[in-house]
């Protein structure tokens, strides 16, 4: 039976707290010639109550960087009736128990229905079942503690540049590209419809973008959130790529999000939307020197 270093949570966004806390048990699994494994899970909890809290990322490109940073094993909970209603010793049992010889948590880490049960529970559990038990604590910049929060308030904001310092790396969105409603078409502006699963974000508006596609780079403009002149409130990501006119249905594109133009708008008529477009792409053309 294989054995892991494990720990558990939301990880939206993988942050460099997260980073530090998943290179932490990479390390001691290294030391005990074992395998990783992250215990998270979809939808997350805050979207199973339907709280005002919105997701960070997509969990294509979180189970991306997962692999990219050498995460063996990640299962991913249904958060469901029947999972919020587990007790803390069920859930141990059934994700913790068997094959896990070390478990390491944040200090904040709850569990149990109604979130009922903290560290100190859990760490009793796995001393009874000889588990190695580490409390992980928070990870500071500056002596500030970096957190999904934190993130989801500067995105909002915009603040690019702050959010690179918090994830150690760009803030992008990647995905297929569908059919989608076909809007662009509808005001002269073709875009490529990103999927992004049906997930409400944490942040919206209009942006300037770097889009990478297969081996290229582009720059382009992203309608990031719901399409209020078109009576359309799904979360969507419509991008249009600059000085680009193929057919990339069911390519990946890789879209970084740069400046933030504008905030979204429900306009009038299309005649006025049309004319807001080609003022934001003005904008965007004369913010890329900034960013090439």
């Amino acid at each position: 039976m294989k054995k892991f270093v494990t720990t558990i949570g939301n990880f939206d966004g993988v942050h460099l707290g997260h980073q530090a806390l998943l290179k932490c048990i990479k390390d001691i699994a290294i030391e005990k010639g074992c395998l990783t494994k992250l215990i998270t899970f979809n939808p997350y909890p805050f979207e199973f109550f339907d709280t005002k809290k919105r997701r960070i990322s997509t969990e294509y490109d979180k189970d991306l960087f997962l692999k990219k940073i050498g995460i063996d094993t990640t299962v991913y909970c249904e958060f469901n009736k029947k999972f919020k209603d587990l007790c803390a010793e069920e859930f141990f049992n059934l994700y913790i128990k068997k094959e896990t010889i070390s478990l390491a948590v944040g200090r904040d880490f709850r569990f149990g229905k109604d979130r009922e049960f903290g560290v100190e529970a859990l760490k009793k559990l796995c001393q009874e079942n000889s588990i190695q038990f580490m409390i992980f604590e928070d990870f500071n910049i500056n002596s500030t503690r970096v957190s999904s929060s934190q993130i989801r308030a500067e995105l909002q904001l915009g603040n690019f540049g702050n959010v690179i310092s918090l994830l150690g790396r760009p803030y992008k969105i990647s995905g297929k590209v569908n059919s989608g409603m076909k809007v662009g078409r509808t005001i002269q502006t073709p875009t490529a419809n990103v999927e992004i699963d049906n997930q409400k974000f944490c942040f919206t508006g209009v942006f300037l973008c770097r889009i990478q596609l297969r081996s290229n780079v582009y720059f382009g403009i992203a309608n990031f959130g719901p399409k209020p002149s078109f009576e359309d409130y799904k979360h969507s990501l419509e991008v249009n790529l600059f000085d680009f006119d193929d057919n990339i249905y069911g390519e990946v594109l890789c879209v970084e999000f740069l400046h933030k133009i504008r905030n979204q708008i429900k306009f009038s008529s299309l005649d006025n939307l049309k004319a807001q477009i080609i003022e934001d792409q003005k904008l965007a053309r004369d913010l890329i020197r900034d960013y090439e």
